[in-house]
């Protein structure tokens, strides 16, 4: 993946750099974050440059303009997820969905479908995952039970249509000042069912929303 760099004092409020030892990969995000912000305008935080040529540490540089200085994480563990916020994380994924989706019809992004190319998708990163728990006993057993529940579940997913996938959570989305959010991190879109989008915002942060709030917000997506 390409690393994400965070710096200290004046520019941590103006600038995101990501970093890469693959060029292809800091152009393609590029590409998919100047498509997005031409599209969505200052929903996307604004793409400036990036190196067109290898820099002495070995790095390829992507520098976008960051309008925010928190992310919607430190929003969380300061217990500022209102009913309001949330109206507005909905907004933001399901405008990045829509527009991921026109620009891919277009042809002004490429977009990778990983379930045409991989069927069992799903169920071989669930295992990739359990494979690395050490279990106190019957491994063997267990690791089995597991990987035929997640081949039921990837046989389910393969058949849900899939949409724009741009990996959104809590961690790549700023709030500016004026508590206008604004999409970071433009890496490796795919196609996935859409309410992936809403797993990763709710599911793997669900200690920072009720569940009441949670289903409200998956109703309205």
């Amino acid at each position: 993946r390409n690393e994400v760099l965070v710096y200290t004092g004046a520019l941590s409020n103006m600038m995101v750099f990501k970093r890469s030892r693959n060029k292809s990969d800091i152009e393609k995000e590029y590409e998919v974050t100047k498509a997005m912000f031409e599209h969505l305008g200052n929903l996307v935080a604004q793409p400036i440059e990036y190196t067109q040529e290898m820099q002495s540490d070995g790095y390829f540089y992507l520098a976008t303009r960051n309008r925010g200085g928190r992310t919607l994480l430190d929003l969380a563990l300061t217990d500022a997820l209102s009913p309001q916020t949330l109206d507005s994380m909905l907004y933001i994924l399901s405008t990045i969905v829509s527009a991921g989706n026109e620009l891919r019809e277009q042809g002004k992004i490429s977009v990778s479908d990983v379930v045409s190319i991989n069927p069992n998708y799903f169920s071989d990163r669930a295992t990739t995952l359990i494979s690395k728990v050490d279990f106190v006993s019957s491994p063997n057993k267990l690791m089995q039970a597991l990987a035929d529940g997640y081949e039921s579940m990837n046989n389910r997913l393969v058949g849900i249509k899939r949409e724009f996938y741009s990996d959104r959570n809590l961690r790549n989305i700023a709030v500016t000042t004026g508590h206008m959010m604004v999409a970071i991190d433009w890496e490796n879109p795919r196609l996935l069912p859409v309410y992936q989008e809403l797993v990763n915002m709710f599911e793997f942060y669900n200690y920072f929303v009720s569940d009441r709030n949670r289903e409200a917000v998956f109703k309205k997506f």
